[in-house]
């Protein structure tokens, strides 16, 4: 068994990442075709999860000694400015679930889903150039996901100054992996059920 907190968290969020890539209306996005409709509502889910999200993240930081690496970019300006292209309502059945950030953990393991993911925008915004989709929409989000930093170059540095504070003993590793595993539950429960009261297409 690894002691790298890394490693750990990959493998013991595993089933939860896959259960999110594997939602019908985000696996739509590498369609060959995908329908306009699906792509926008990706998108506003995205905005208005983030959107709420965004406070609960400024506060933790003001709250705890967030290390440089770790902090969290939402690209809620992009969102915003693609948000405001679309002309499909946004009815959401629900409202997105708030994360709970009592300790420094907690919001390390918020950010290691949410800063890993800008690895996946570039896999997506590729496919999403090659899509007809593309004769319509500047894709915001995914391109300024994409000229972030992080890249599959310089995440093994993000994840060695993780392990380093949790060598150091300045962080409870299994409290990390728990809010990593909430970050995976919360995008999951928010993608399944805010588009429920939306025609949106479900790929199969």
């Amino acid at each position: 068994m690894t002691n790298l907190l890394s490693q750990r968290l990959k493998a013991d969020t595993n089933k939860y990442h896959v259960s999110l890539d594997q939602l019908p209306v985000l696996r739509g996005l590498m369609h060959e075709q995908p329908e306009p409709r699906a792509y926008e509502q990706v998108i506003q889910c995205f905005y208005h999860c983030f959107r709420a999200w965004q406070g609960v993240f400024a506060q933790a930081e003001r709250e705890y000694s967030i290390p440089a690496f770790a902090k969290i970019e939402l690209h809620l300006t992009a969102l915003e400015a693609e948000v405001a292209q679309f002309n499909s309502p946004f009815e959401a059945a629900c409202t997105p679930p708030l994360p709970q950030l009592t300790t420094l953990e907690d919001y390390l393991g918020y950010s290691y889903v949410l800063s890993g993911s800008h690895l996946g925008a570039r896999v997506i915004l590729k496919a999403l150039q090659r899509s007809s989709l593309a004769a319509n929409y500047r894709f915001d989000f995914y391109l300024s996901q994409s000229a972030w930093p992080l890249t599959v170059s310089t995440w093994p540095a993000w994840k060695a100054e993780l392990d380093s504070l949790n060598d150091a003993g300045e962080i409870h590793p299994r409290v990390v992996i728990a809010a990593a595993i909430r970050c995976f539950k919360d995008l999951t429960h928010w993608f399944q059920h805010a588009s429920s009261r939306s025609s949106v297409i479900h790929y199969i």
